[in-house]
């Protein structure tokens, strides 16, 4: 079975951080061991964007939904589902 990106980027970094806030990116981040940081610059989004979309500020576009799903190896619908 084909190792998810997200997947294959944890195994390469150590965990830096673990995000308190509790929705669905946060729990992705916190089951890889990722940052915001590393899947933004892994998927083209700017830090300060991805920063939004933890919190809750801001939602993100169609295109960046995508990004981050198939990165995840998730649908879409699982990104907004708390």
């Amino acid at each position: 079975m084909k190792q998810s990106p997200a997947a294959a980027l944890a195994a390469r970094t150590k965990r830096t951080r673990k995000y308190r806030r509790d929705c669905a990116l946060t729990r992705l981040l916190n089951q890889h061991g990722l940052t915001s940081q590393q899947v933004g610059r892994a998927v083209g989004v700017h830090a300060s964007a991805m920063s939004h979309y933890i919190h809750g500020r801001r939602t993100p576009t169609l295109r960046n939904a995508r990004k981050l799903a198939e990165f995840f190896g998730v649908a879409i619908e699982e990104l907004f589902h708390d």
